[in-house]
């Protein structure tokens, strides 16, 4: 099996490269490849990866003309997140008969992680992160066939659908092909019997989403967990991080709420949840704050930091000063500094009261006009 990164457009992505050194370190067995858009030389790519570049065919160039997504958002985010379903079939159509799996950017695979446990499956599987979408965390396919099937059920939906994101894409295609697509697991029966006073996620929904738990002996992180225990990415909030602010996490309503669990840890990298004194293992980490540290060398110390302060059960406030300077240099090339500085939250009161100048300007403009 093939572990498979991929990373479009030109946005930076220190942690990318931080994760792939850190995975070659941990996992020598590990064969890694790295697909992109971008020439080889170009990136910051270890001997040890397979390089693989990405070729936009006149068709996707085509389909994804239509999208209307907000281009200037993270040099193209959301186009990119979308593309790489279709970048991660043209490259497994020069490796028809190995297996691989994709993993994000920003998760952090945990010591003992379930490599041959994926190599049983037969069928694509990812992730259900809420009821409005899943998520790429990771995507394992068996083979070439099922990477292309999927390539084109994403086409197929940009036609009908121009705000398509990879997280809708995925949800669509797992729900209207339930005989290719398999969820891998976010729960185990442990937590749903933790969980069913707590929870109003339904229990059809918990069985599928701990259904081959026991397949993998733990479970994977879609992204509430990591964004808990790790804080949300401080390019959303001006530099800011704030770990274990559970109401942040819950905004975007997972399926689990990370706040209800003990967390145990320690100088050996594992990661595991206690319930009624059973260990169930985490496998994998969704750091969505990018923290490098998590990535680089002593990341097994800096895991076990966060996890014993969770229990203090206190929001933690940090501040990346080289963060904000770098959102102020992107908004100022995209020409939307302006916007960027108008939309932090403490200048809400004069965002509104431009808004309602406006709105007065034009509706005089109008009355003048008729």
């Amino acid at each position: 099996m093939k572990i498979v990164f991929v990373h479009l457009g030109e946005a930076p992505a220190d942690h990318l490269w931080a994760n792939i050194n850190s995975l070659i370190s941990r996992f020598k067995n590990f064969e890694i490849v790295l697909v992109s858009d971008r020439k080889h030389s170009e990136l910051k790519v270890h001997p040890r990866v397979n390089f693989f570049m990405y070729k936009q065919s006149e068709n996707t160039k085509r389909l994804f003309i239509n999208l209307k997504f907000e281009s200037n958002f993270r040099n193209g985010f959301w186009h990119f997140t979308l593309e790489r379903l279709i970048a991660l079939s043209q490259y497994h159509q020069t490796n028809p008969y190995d297996s691989i799996l994709h993993i994000e950017s920003d998760v952090l695979l945990l010591n003992g992680f379930p490599v041959n446990a994926f190599d049983s499956l037969d069928k694509l599987c990812w992730l259900r992160a809420h009821e409005f979408g899943d998520i790429a965390t990771l995507i394992y396919s068996p083979n070439a066939g099922e990477s292309c099937w999927l390539s084109q059920e994403v086409e197929s939906l940009i036609k009908n659908d121009y705000f398509l994101t990879d997280m809708k894409a995925l949800m669509k295609i797992r729900e209207t092909n339930p005989s290719r697509v398999i969820t891998a697991p976010s729960m185990s029966h442990q937590m749903i019997s933790e969980l069913l006073e707590k929870s109003t996620v339904p229990k059809e929904i918990m069985k599928d989403l701990s259904a081959l738990s026991p397949l993998f002996n733990g479970i994977f992180d879609p992204a509430a967990i990591g964004m808990w225990l790790t804080g949300c990415d401080p390019r959303n909030h001006y530099g800011f991080t704030r770990i274990f602010d559970t109401d942040e996490v819950l905004k975007s309503r997972p399926y689990i709420d990370p706040s209800l669990f003990n967390y145990h840890s320690n100088n050996s990298g594992t990661l595991t949840i206690l319930v009624n004194g059973i260990e169930i293992s985490i496998w994998c980490l969704h750091v969505h704050s990018k923290d490098l540290k998590l990535f680089n060398l002593g990341w097994e110390s800096r895991m076990l930091g966060l996890v014993n302060l969770s229990k203090l059960n206190k929001i933690r406030t940090q501040f990346d000063f080289v963060c904000l300077l770098k959102l102020i240099h992107s908004n100022y090339i995209n020409k939307t500094l302006i916007g960027f500085i108008l939309y932090i939250p403490k200048l809400r009161r004069f965002r509104e009261f431009l808004i309602q100048k406006r709105a007065r300007v034009k509706l005089i403009k109008n009355r003048l006009v008729i």
